[in-house]
C-alpha cells in the first residue's frame, strides 16, 4: 500500500463533512451525467437513508433489519443469489452466500474464525493466521460461483445504490471476501464507505444522533487504517503476515460499519 493511497483515504475521512456533491464524486463514475442525489442542494441528500431498496441496475433487493437479540442483519436477494450477513452485539459475525448450488460461509466467534464452502472448512485464530491456513482458505474459496456472482452483482450496482447505506454494506462484505482471497485492501472502496457513512449521518433528521455515530465510526476506521499501515510496514513485502494485517483491518472496518448502522437513526424493523 503506498503512502499516497493512505493519505487519500485519511483525507477523505477528514473532508467527508463537505457538501453532498463532493461526497458523491467518490462513488459516481466520471462523466457528464449526474444522479439526482449528486445534484441535490449542498449539505442535503435527495432522500434520507432507508433500510430497504431495490437496485435499478441489477434488480437486487436489499433490506436491513434489527433482530430481537440486538443483532443487525443485511439480506440481499438477486437472480440466483442470496446473501445474508449478521453482526451480533458482541462483534461476532455470520456471512452466508448462496448461488447455483454453491454455499460459502464465514463466521467469527471472538478471536476464532471459520471459513467454509460446500462441506469443507478452515478454522483459525483471527490474530494467529498462518501461511498454511491462508493457502487452505483460498483453496476452499477457489472457483466459488456464489462469490463470483456476488462480485459481479456488486460491480454492476447503480451509482445511487453504491451511495446508500445498504450499498456500502455490500462493499464491506466484498472487502472481507477480497481479503480472504488474498487481495490487499482497496483504498478507494474504503474511502467510498467513509464518505457514504458521513452522508447517511449528515442526513439524520431532527432529533437523530447521527453525527455522534459518525464520529465513532470515523475514529475507529482511521485508527484501524493506521494500525494496518504499521502492521504491513513491520513485515517484508513477501511475508504472508501482511495478509493477517489486512484481515484484522477488515474485521474492524466491518464491525465499525455495522455499529454505525445500529447507532444511527435509520428506521429499522425488529424481527
Amino acid at each position: 500500500m503506498n503512502r499516497r493511497s493512505v493519505v487519500v483515504v485519511l483525507c477523505l475521512v477528514g473532508c467527508s463533512w463537505r457538501p453532498a456533491a463532493a461526497l458523491a464524486a467518490v462513488a459516481d463514475p466520471p462523466g457528464p451525467q449526474r444522479s439526482a442525489a449528486a445534484s441535490a442542494p449542498q449539505g442535503r441528500l435527495a432522500a434520507r437513508p432507508t433500510p430497504e431498496l431495490i437496485d435499478e441496475a441489477t434488480g437486487a433487493a436489499m433490506h436491513l433489519t434489527r433482530l430481537r437479540s440486538g443483532a443487525l442483519q443485511v439480506d440481499l436477494e438477486a437472480e440466483n443469489l442470496e446473501v445474508r450477513t449478521t453482526l451480533h452485539p458482541n462483534g461476532d459475525v455470520d456471512l452466508t452466500l448462496r448461488a447455483e448450488g454453491d454455499s460459502c460461509v464465514v463466521w467469527r466467534r471472538g478471536e476464532h474464525v471459520r471459513v467454509g464452502r460446500n462441506g469443507r472448512s478452515v478454522g483459525f485464530g483471527a490474530r494467529s493466521l498462518g501461511d498454511g491456513e491462508l493457502d487452505q482458505i483460498q483453496d476452499v474459496l477457489s472457483g466459488s460461483s456464489a462469490i463470483r456472482r456476488f462480485r459481479a452483482m456488486k460491480s454492476t450496482l447503480s451509482p445511487a445504490t453504491r451511495r446508500s447505506v445498504l450499498g456500502v454494506s455490500v462493499a464491506v462484505i466484498d472487502l472481507l471476501i477480497g481479503v480472504l482471497k488474498g487481495e490487499p485492501p482497496p483504498p478507494h472502496v474504503d474511502a467510498a464507505a467513509q464518505s457514504t457513512s458521513a452522508r447517511a449521518s449528515a442526513d439524520s433528521w431532527e432529533g437523530g444522533d447521527g453525527p455522534s455515530c459518525f464520529e465513532s465510526w470515523k475514529q475507529e476506521v482511521v485508527g484501524a487504517w493506521k494500525d494496518y499501515e504499521e502492521c504491513i510496514n513491520s513485515f517484508s513485502w513477501y511475508n504472508p503476515m501482511r495478509e493477517v494485517c489486512a484481515f484484522e483491518w477488515v474485521l474492524r472496518v466491518e464491525s465499525a460499519w455495522f455499529k454505525f448502522l445500529g447507532c444511527s437513526c435509520i428506521p429499522m424493523k425488529v424481527e
